[in-house]
């Protein structure tokens, strides 16, 4: 398997400036993202992941097998900037899920003293890098012909889409763990406010 490897520049990884516009994924580049992950069990489990509960690459590198329920049907994220720490529960997940996290698991049985899901390559008992999952994710967007991205685009794009089913900053915070509503403001753009705006107009009447 090819990979890139490229420097990291000190600071914030690209796409993730603090107070800066985000840059989701469109539908369209998700189809090839993903398409491009098919061959590879570990990054569409990954991604998978990044991508439903809006996971930094660092909490999804560190991401434990205890934090795997498979018999309870329950996965606990442990936020990595002192937000929350949150367990979903079945009716939280897709059942798809469940069927990429056996998948992954078979293959990585070599790895039995390991108590990462996604364990170090090099580390017998050490967790995968936070770079090393941004380096995976550039590889399949290289394969899939997509540019401008980071792996913390993923996270952007599950907050825009919890925006766009009209969840509250408030709802999407705690669905992305994050300490402050206000952190998920940035989700909830003019234009959506605007949407909703319309929808309260042809619902709320006027008394006189």
């Amino acid at each position: 398997m090819e990979l890139i490897t490229q420097k990291r520049s000190p600071g914030r990884p690209l796409g993730t400036k603090k107070g800066g516009a985000i840059r989701p994924l469109t539908e369209d580049e998700l189809v090839r993202f993903f398409k491009a992950t098919h061959a590879n069990k570990k990054w569409r489990l990954m991604f998978n992941l990044a991508l439903h509960f809006g996971l930094r690459s660092k909490e999804l590198a560190t991401l434990r097998l205890e934090d795997v329920d498979r018999e309870n049907l329950q996965i606990t994220i442990r936020s990595c900037k002192g937000g929350r720490i949150r367990t979903y529960t079945a009716d939280e997940l897709p059942a798809g899920i469940w069927r990429l996290v056996d998948g992954w698991l078979k293959q990585r049985r070599t790895h039995k003293q390991n108590p990462y899901v996604f364990p170090s390559r090099l580390d017998p008992t050490g967790a995968m890098s936070a770079i090393g999952t941004q380096c995976a994710f550039r590889n399949v967007c290289r394969r899939a012909g997509i540019t401008g991205h980071s792996i913390h685009d993923l996270r952007h794009t599950c907050g825009q889409r919890l925006a766009k089913m009209n969840f509250s900053a408030t709802r999407i915070s705690r669905w992305l763990r994050q300490k402050s509503w206000q952190s998920a403001e940035v989700y909830i753009t003019l234009e959506e406010d605007k949407e909703l705006g319309r929808h309260a107009a042809e619902a709320m009447p006027i008394y006189s």
